[in-house]
């Protein structure tokens, strides 16, 4: 046989190695592109960064990359920051990932952004970060932001080796500056940074408060997106991974890489680039699928009194189950938005779960929320989450005077921008108090009504109607007789059913919103008030009259009223003895009374109870006869009372029913706390359990801490008392070796103020002397658990006093409140006022407000609202201390505080005899006292739990 030719076995070659080189550009050619990631909307403000390092694995798999972060200069506006990070959380929802590196994170992006992006991706940047550097000696230079500088020495505190990070079996070592993170609660590590430390090492980094534990590699795996970031700067890297249209490539460069020593690229190729892969498929079930207009599907619409909702042709009644959301979150005031889409992706999810249909807002929220709504009803679009759109008109205008010419245009405005911005339509720069934004997410689909105005008061209507002559006639509404009042809302509904349907050619339902004050029937027992010497009550001073508004052209979605109606408020809810006679299954309920003569006055639209509820605080500020009091209800009797509640509005035939509310909110106030809460501007960090406004959700809100704790042991006997603070209380917890004998009971003396005023005598059978002034005073009786608390006679605030002089203050008072005053019933007969006695104080497990003592054979733990021991702000120590005389209730931060050290605590415990001992202290003798030391607060902690309502409502609501 002949030899090939030399010639022939070089072009073979070549062949070959042609054939090699072109094979992997024809093979991603020919690749599919894939599934999960061939998904995109069209967003002219995305920037796939086509050469970023990020993007490069996804075009190599032929896929759209996901969302990334744009770092945002420094030099940018708050503004600009702002919108930029919700351009990127916009495109990022609506491909269910996001990736990031450490570049957008670093000083170079607005501060703003940061902080943003952090919360996004739900991390939190330590300041501090690590380089590795290699001279003489090997060395790990810790920097922070603020300029501080550590050293760790190789053979020291680290082996000297470079730092490492692991993925999956492959290792790499690491040359960059490494940012420090800490993971937030919903993010985890998939990859950490091994600095090789010695012990010695270890310490050093836990005396400084570096964490341990560095992570490379983060994510977040929730309903609505997956996140990634790796920490390391990829922007400022040196690599170059080239061309994306090669199939095998990452393969190739991933072993290639290991001949390179040292190089970014073996980080790259062995870690990051595997971790972005293993990614991908999680975007699998977040991406959102383009799904057709449900403008059809789920459209609204009223008929005599009731709602109807319109499916495929088919109209069927629609009755409204529903619950209004405050977003107050604890820490936070009202307009301090959550901009977190997660947060309201869990509420949608739980409102769902307990089988309510509707949510009620009460105004404008930020984009994140109505990105989060449109997200979660897409996913359930079956039976999805419907919202009522309040739009929220100022308060105190000018005069009183709705009509005021600037005052009205402000809210023809605000009608618009809501429209648009539901439709997803609207660019609202940055303004005080309202939210603003980038809104493109058109929820308008599952909008069932808009509402128009608010609880309006009495005097702004009286003089609304005396200043004007206003009537109004419009295309859809009208109030043509009326008084100006009903003109302006005619009009202002008006305004939004025309706006809707010029723009955007659909309407929803628009209603009024109102309360009992403004109703328009005359109710006797308010107008024969004894303190008001004749004048017009605030309750029956005005009306507001739907029967005064009329549809010009029914051709829109409808017309309706929301009232928000509880039992307790006003006096005639509970004074009229005509609501007594009305009878449901559990005998005589007189809100069922009020709601039955209501909705005779509301012929023609349909009525909506759009609040109602009832409140688990601790105390109660006004008293209903059925027991459905304002506050001091247990979380079982509020979900109990809301069942029997929502019975009655069925059965009077109103449109549907909106529960008050989701959460407490700790930035509500009533009017037996709201003095006493000082400063007022830091209620908000703190629980004050007292208040009914702050506990009213059937999702609870407590304080989480357990701060300032002091254990005390005594020896002698084997007893121990624990102070500690939370939020919301003053936990005091006694354990004893033995169980507790027969007829013990206990004495707890408390000093609130530091000073030398207040009681030194305990009120046991013999009198035991306290060496401090006590303030405060709780006794328990071990046998029944009955516990009573008493403030000093001259240190009360239900007297308003708040000096707390001996000489003035000679024994420990009661605090008995005032919640609902004296009246004149028709016949002429007088009533006297109630009074609430706060300090009885109920047994029971301190899971709920309601209650304060829970009581075992060998211990108990008290825990004593901050308010009732005239503490004006625990998060600061303050306590109420003024030594002026008041007669009548003080206006908001009046009263003067101090600020004190702690509370010091005497404690007696007196056996069946009359024997009494002392804790502290050896038996028989006088004792000092314990101390609690204020741990101070500006950002509160908190536990958010199911009330005892909850499986009550959920299976109520689920009945129908």
């Amino acid at each position: 046989m002949k030899n090939k030719s030399p010639g022939k076995i070089i072009r073979l070659l070549i062949l070959v190695l042609l054939i090699f080189a072109v094979l992997p550009f024809g093979l991603w050619e020919l690749k599919k592109t894939h599934p999960i990631l061939s998904w995109s909307r069209d967003d002219s403000n995305r920037d796939t960064r086509t050469k970023g390092l990020l993007a490069w694995p996804f075009l190599n798999l032929k896929g759209t990359p996901p969302g990334q972060s744009q770092p945002v200069p420094v030099a940018a506006s708050e503004n600009e920051a702002f919108l930029a990070a919700d351009r990127e959380k916009e495109t990022a929802f609506r491909q269910g990932f996001f990736l990031s590196d450490g570049h957008p994170l670093s000083g170079e992006s607005h501060s703003l952004y940061r902080v943003l992006l952090e919360e996004f991706l739900h991390v939190k940047k330590t300041g501090w970060s690590v380089l590795y550097k290699r001279d003489s000696d090997a060395l790990l230079e810790f920097s922070n932001e603020d300029g501080r500088r550590i050293v760790l020495r190789g053979g020291i505190h680290f082996s000297g080796l470079p730092p490492s990070a692991e993925y999956k079996g492959r290792r790499a070592l690491i040359h960059q500056r490494i940012p420090i993170y800490i993971p937030g609660d919903t993010a985890f590590i998939s990859s950490s940074v091994d600095l090789h430390l010695t012990s010695d090492g270890e310490s050093f980094l836990v005396r400084e408060g570096i964490p341990l534990k560095i992570p490379l590699l983060l994510e977040q795996d929730e309903p609505l997106i997956h996140t990634g970031l790796t920490t390391v700067d990829l922007e400022h890297s040196d690599i170059d991974p080239g061309n994306y249209r090669v199939s095998g490539k990452i393969g190739y460069r991933s072993e290639v890489s290991l001949f390179r020593t040292g190089s970014e690229e073996k980080l790259y190729w062995r870690i990051i680039v595997p971790w972005i892969r293993d990614q991908i498929e999680s975007a699998a079930s977040k991406a959102v699928p383009e799904s057709p207009s449900m403008t059809e599907v789920h459209s609204f619409s009223t008929r005599g009194s009731e709602f109807y909702q319109n499916t495929g042709g088919v109209s069927k009644p629609f009755f409204i189950k529903g619950i209004n959301l405050g977003t107050a979150l604890p820490g936070k005031w009202f307009t301090q938005f959550p901009q977190d889409e997660l947060v309201y992706y869990n509420w949608f999810s739980r409102m769902k779960d307990l089988n309510f249909n509707t949510v009620r807002i009460y105004t404008l929220l930020p984009p994140a929320f109505y990105r989060t709504l449109g997200l979660f009803n897409e996913r359930n679009s079956v039976d999805p989450l419907y919202l009522l759109q309040e739009i929220w008109p100022e308060e105190h205008p000018p005069q009183n005077n709705y009509l005021d010419p600037e005052y009205n245009a402000v809210y023809q405005e605000e009608i618009k921008l809501t429209i648009d911005a539901v439709h997803g339509n609207a660019d609202i720069p940055s303004r005080s108090g309202r939210a603003w934004g980038r809104y493109r997410t058109d929820i308008s689909p599952w909008i069932l009504g808009f509402l128009i105005g608010r609880e309006m008061e009495p005097d702004e209507v009286s003089q609304t109607n005396s200043l004007n002559d206003y009537s109004y006639k419009g295309r859809y509404i009208s109030a043509e007789k009326g008084p100006s009042t009903e003109g302006w809302l005619a009009s202002s509904c008006d305004s939004a059913v025309s706006y809707e349907i010029a723009g955007y050619g659909v309407s929803r339902p628009v209603g009024i919103v109102s309360w009992p004050t403004l109703d328009s029937m005359t109710h006797p027992l308010e107008w024969k008030d004894p303190e008001l010497d004749g004048k017009s009550p605030y309750n029956d001073r005005a009306q507001v009259d739907i029967r005064k508004i009329t549809m010009t052209d029914s051709s829109f979605g409808g017309f309706f009223g929301a009232y928000h109606i509880y039992p307790n408020y006003p006096d005639f809810m509970n004074n009229q003895e005509s609501y007594s006679s009305y009878r449901d299954e559990q005998g005589s309920f007189r809100y069922g009374g009020y709601l039955k003569e209501f909705i005779q006055t509301h012929s023609g639209y349909p009525a909506l109870v759009a609040e109602y509820g009832l409140s688990t605080s601790a105390a109660t500020a006004h008293i209903n006869p059925d027991g459905y009091n304002h506050g001091g209800l247990t979380e079982t009797e509020q979900g109990e009372g809301i069942i029997r509640m929502t019975k009655a509005i069925q059965r009077e035939g109103y449109a549907g029913a909106v529960l008050f509310e989701w959460m407490d909110e700790w930035a509500k106030k009533t009017w037996t706390t709201e003095p006493f809460m000082i400063p007022y501007d830091r209620q908000v960090l703190w629980h004050n359990v007292l208040d009914p406004e702050q506990n009213y959700g059937i999702i609870g809100m407590t304080g989480s801490s357990r701060l300032g704790e002091t254990i005390f042991k005594q020896d002698e006997t084997g007893e121990s008392i624990t102070l500690w603070g939370s939020e919301s209380h003053l936990y005091i917890k006694m354990e004893t070796p033995q169980s507790w004998k027969e007829g013990t009971r206990i004495y707890l003396g408390l000093d609130t103020n530091s000073l030398t005023t207040g009681l030194n005598t305990l009120p046991s059978s013999t009198p035991v002397f306290s060496p401090r002034g006590l303030e405060s005073l709780v006794t328990i009786d071990m046998d029944s658990g009955i516990t009573r608390f008493f403030n000093a006679g001259n240190y009360n605030f239900s007297t308003l006093q708040f000096s707390g002089s001996q000489s003035e203050a000679p024994q420990f008072k009661e605090v008995k409140v005032l919640v609902n005053r004296s009246y004149i019933d028709e016949s002429g007969r007088a009533h006297p006022a109630l009074i609430s006695d706060w300090g009885e104080l109920k047994t029971g497990p301190l899971d709920e407000p309601a209650y304060s003592l829970l009581k075992g054979e060998d211990s108990f733990t008290l825990r004593i609202p901050w308010g009732l021991m005239n503490i004006s702000d625990p998060s600061q120590g303050r306590v109420l201390y003024d030594l002026r005389k008041f007669n009548s209730a003080p206006l908001r931060d009046e009263i003067r505080t101090m600020k004190t050290d702690g509370i010091s605590l005497v404690c007696v415990i007196e056996d069946s005899s009359g024997r009494t001992r002392i804790i502290p202290g050896n038996s028989g003798t006088d004792g000092e006292s314990i101390s609690f030391a204020w741990s101070p607060w500006n950002v509160p902690a908190y536990e958010m739990k199911d009330k005892k309502s909850v499986p009550l409502l959920k299976e109520y609501l689920g009945s129908f």
